[in-house]
């Protein structure tokens, strides 16, 4: 197995993230039916 190794800038690295906050009394809905956007979805692929 190769091992790749790449050395960023931290800041830069930092900058791809961000928060976003979900209303809870708006969107009472779980983490796994909010990312699919639907209430059908995968639990195992959502858990990952």
């Amino acid at each position: 197995m190769t091992t790749l190794t790449k050395k960023y800038d931290y800041d830069e690295y930092m900058s791809l993230f961000s928060v976003v906050f979900q209303d809870f009394k708006l969107f009472s809905i779980s983490l796994g039916q909010n990312v699919a956007a639907s209430t059908d979805f995968d639990r195992a692929r959502a858990d990952e």
